[in-house]
């Protein structure tokens, strides 16, 4: 991991020689590579629009248009923060039912992600879609980082940024479960539409 203050915290993709055999590490998903329970959330992946579109194209989404202005967003502050777009993606996809918002949030509080949604009652708005994707990346870096790696880390724009640190030494979509939601699952639905992005 590399810092620059202008771009923040940056993830690089280095060849390493074990015993006289070739081993890549790398982040990169690929077309053939399958997201799971394990898969390390920092790190960006490079992802495309269409990509991202895909689990809505599976569904006949109605919501295809407001799904291609976030997708472009989600990119771009996924780099910012240096988490895995297509991760979070996965995970506003669950959380917003894919923008229908049949639960509790409604779809004009442009919270994509549920941020400080408990329960009936709890209401929790973004003044505009860009600053919801803000908040749902900086509450995820709440999660997978040990200090905060930019200005916007912070409940000025995650309202839930507050008190203990979420941080338990496990940055896997794994360490969600019954963490950010109660139940101890939660992460299937995120790896099954992550994995969508990636047909």
């Amino acid at each position: 991991y590399a810092n620059n203050p202008d771009l923040g915290w940056k993830y690089a993709t280095v060849n390493i020689n074990i015993g006289g055999s070739n081993a890549t590490s790398t982040t990169s998903s690929g077309g053939s590579s399958v997201v799971t329970g394990g898969t390390n959330m920092v790190g960006y992946v490079p992802v495309s629009v269409d990509q991202l579109l895909k689990p809505f194209i599976n569904r006949g989404s109605g919501q295809i248009d407001r799904a291609r202005r976030l997708a472009g967003l989600y990119i771009k502050w996924g780099q910012a923060f240096n988490i895995r777009a297509d991760i979070a993606w996965a995970q506003m996809c669950h959380e917003s039912g894919f923008l229908e918002f049949t639960g509790v949030a409604k779809a004009d509080w442009n919270n994509f992600a549920g941020v400080g949604v408990t329960g009936p009652g709890a209401v929790v708005t973004f003044a505009s879609e860009e600053l919801g994707v803000v908040a749902h990346y900086a509450h995820l870096a709440w999660y997978v980082y040990p200090n905060h790696v930019n200005g916007y880390c912070s409940s000025n724009y995650d309202p839930r940024h507050s008190g203990s640190h979420k941080y338990n030494g496990d940055s896997s979509i794994n360490c969600l479960n019954g963490r950010w939601a109660p139940a101890a699952d939660y992460s299937n639905k995120i790896i099954a539409f992550a994995n969508q992005i990636w047909q």
